[in-house]
């Protein structure tokens, strides 16, 4: 099961850190089971992105057929959407995080591994 360890906030930074996450490797067909960090900077007063929401979200994958490198892009495009899902309070411009990034690392064990970043930045005026 997907466990919520760490959670931060620095200012207007938030990072998340998730132990155990587990998805089933399309080629062999093994579960691969890795550690997920997400840090995101919102802009004052805006919402945060609900970290048990997203502890679900990443428990969902624990029977799916997924290449581990797509797997950062997913949860990217999650947390975005997840943001963008209530409308902003009047007077906001919008609501989805100035910056996301994505760190997922394959725990040991297998021989190999993979690290993967994703970021999403952007500049909204």
């Amino acid at each position: 099961m997907v466990e919520l360890v760490a959670q931060e906030q620095i200012d207007n930074k938030t990072i998340l850190r998730f132990k155990d996450f587990r998805s089933i490797c399309p080629f062999t067909n093994v579960a691969d089971v890795a550690t997920v960090e997400l840090d995101y900077v919102m802009r004052q007063g805006q919402m945060p992105i609900a970290s048990e929401r997203l502890q679900a979200y990443l428990a969902s994958f624990g029977s799916t057929e997924i290449a581990m490198e797509m797997i950062p892009v997913d949860i990217l495009k999650f947390c975005i959407d997840e943001s963008l899902r209530e409308r902003p309070p009047t007077g906001w411009k919008h609501a989805a995080p100035d910056e996301v990034t994505i760190r997922y690392k394959l725990s040991e064990g297998k021989g190999w591994g993979m690290t993967a970043s994703v970021s999403f930045s952007r500049e909204v005026k």
